[in-house]
């Protein structure tokens, strides 16, 4: 796919955002004059509380695979490449964002195999964890048809992990970490991590997840949206798994869309439900993810691993 193609799609992805988000807007009235009403300022502030623990989480996750061979990532760095992630993810789709987040980790913390092998590893145990609630959450709500795409997508994002051969990781990193001599004995002890250390994190992305859904509760109070915890933890897979999807910029507009036509479907009011799902959207995505391009912007040390074990080159570069 040549240059310009790319960048089309990346304007129309771009295009697709603008139009979902501005369609929530129109549907939730903010534009006129008091329109939007925080009921409940506590929920608001409970939510902004929350955030960093959802966010430490998911930074946890990381670390615990990426030091599961050796220490690799201190707690400051695996929070630091878990915001810039976040600020890459507003503006590319999944899977790209995912492998600039891993070049970046790469770049910063050196240890290519195991920054990058650990960075894919982190996003499908997320994934997995994310589909086993989409599943439990669908049938708990009716939306059967999502909880079997919700399956076939959990079986399959296993799979790199009790068979990581199938994965070409000395073809990753080569696109990953070019210029890197992979180390395939190290790719094969990462991709391998201990089956304890494993059932942990899977433990932890639940967590992570259940802590992101409580954010999502707490704007949906912040706006006096009146919904059932149940049925908000049940709806709140899907549209995570929604936002996935790569048709917008970043996935959004995606998961707000679909999470307000499912408030809706619960009999919350429609400039109501288009409220929860705008507030939503900044505290849980805008917020960390221009955290995440700020310190993108500003990092001007990087560094990269001369060998798989640590002998580490430090060079300067500007951002």
């Amino acid at each position: 796919m040549n240059r310009d193609v790319k960048r089309l799609l990346w304007a129309l992805r771009v295009l697709v955002a603008v139009a979902l988000v501005g369609a929530l807007v129109w549907r939730s009235g903010v534009l006129e004059p008091a329109a939007l009403t925080l009921t409940s300022w506590w929920a608001l502030a409970l939510a902004l509380l929350v955030l960093p623990l959802s966010l430490g989480i998911r930074a946890l996750s990381i670390a615990l695979l990426a030091n599961a061979r050796t220490r690799v990532l201190t707690a400051a760095g695996a929070m630091r490449l878990t915001l810039v992630g976040a600020g890459i993810a507003l503006v590319l789709p999944t899977g790209p964002a995912d492998a600039v987040k891993a070049h970046y980790g790469y770049r910063t913390e050196g240890h290519a195999e195991d920054i990058v092998v650990s960075a894919a590893l982190d996003k499908l145990t997320s994934l997995t964890a994310l589909c086993a609630l989409a599943v439990v959450g669908g049938f708990a709500i009716g939306l059967y048809a999502q909880s079997a795409v919700a399956a076939v997508a959990l079986l399959l994002s296993t799979v790199p992990v009790w068979a990581p051969r199938v994965v070409p990781w000395g073809l990753v990193l080569r696109v990953i970490a070019p210029g890197h001599t992979a180390d395939s004995a190290v790719i094969e002890a990462v991709s391998h991590p201990p089956l304890a250390r494993l059932m942990l994190v899977y433990g932890v992305s639940v967590l992570g997840w259940l802590a992101t859904f409580s954010i999502l509760y707490l704007t949906m109070r912040a706006v006096g949206a009146d919904l059932s915890v149940g049925y908000l933890f049940a709806i709140a897979p899907v549209t995570a798994l929604a936002r996935m999807i790569p048709i917008s910029a970043g996935g959004i507009g995606m998961g707000e869309v679909t999470l307000a036509v499912l408030l809706e479907r619960a009999g919350v009011a429609a400039h109501v439900a288009s409220q929860a799902a705008l507030v939503a959207l900044a505290v849980q995505v805008l917020l960390p993810g221009a955290i995440g391009l700020l310190l993108l912007a500003s990092s001007r040390h990087q560094r990269t691993s001369a060998t798989s074990q640590g002998n580490d080159e430090t060079i300067s570069t500007s951002a």
